[in-house]
């Protein structure tokens, strides 16, 4: 009979498998074992991340700020603060691995991102020729966390097996568990953190993080 440890493994190699069934899966083997920092991410991973404060770096991704012409479709939009637009580009993507799946699922090859009112209205007279200006992500950076998610759960089911912790059907051993207790320090998520500050008189970072997301070709 083959662990749970072990068909973790299998089942992060097969790409058939979605990444929120090897979190599902893996919230069960950091349950059993105790290991709460790992399925700490594991949930904030499935649920999203209510915390802005401190996200993955994996989940900081950038785009670029576009415009929709009706007649010619999104062309890029005419800003003339380059820092401005280098903060407006960047997304903390905060969503659960399951939105992010369900977007690449659709087919597209963009999504656009609206800006908050405030924003919105800071830009549209910063132009020459006022359009509704949005983020365009292109469906790689999406694709590049769900890939990150994998590697991270690979990176940990392998520590899980060198350190003698792989379980026997659904079952962990007392020492196993014992073990999994011991090294609890070295059975971490391997994720970079970025720290996000709060900027109390800049609409313009709050905006970026709360702006809304929806599909575009």
């Amino acid at each position: 009979m083959s662990s749970l440890v072990e068909e973790l493994q299998r089942d992060v190699l097969d790409s058939k498998i979605s990444a929120s069934d090897l979190l599902r899966k893996s919230l069960v083997i950091a349950t059993k074992l105790n290991l709460g920092e790992f399925r700490t991410w594991v949930e904030q991973e499935l649920s999203g991340y209510a915390d802005t404060k401190q996200i993955p770096e994996y989940r900081r991704i950038v785009g670029r700020i576009m415009a929709f012409n009706p007649m010619r479709g999104y062309i890029p939009a005419v800003i003339p603060d380059a820092k401005l637009v280098e903060l407006l580009s960047t997304r903390n993507e905060i969503a659960p691995v399951g939105v992010l799946e369900s977007l690449l699922s659709s087919g597209e090859t963009s999504f656009a991102c609206d800006f908050a009112p405030d924003i919105l209205l800071t830009l549209l007279r910063m132009q020459r020729f006022p359009m509704v200006p949005q983020v365009l992500i292109p469906r790689t950076s999406f694709a590049g966390i769900l890939d990150a998610v994998r590697n991270a759960v690979l990176t940990w089911s392998l520590k899980l097996e060198t350190d003698g912790i792989v379980g026997e059907g659904m079952s962990f051993s007392p020492k196993e568990k014992k073990l999994a207790s011991e090294k609890a320090a070295d059975l971490q998520p391997v994720v970079n953190y970025i720290m996000i500050e709060h900027m109390e008189n800049s609409s313009i970072q709050q905006g970026t993080r709360q702006s809304r997301q929806r599909r575009t070709r």
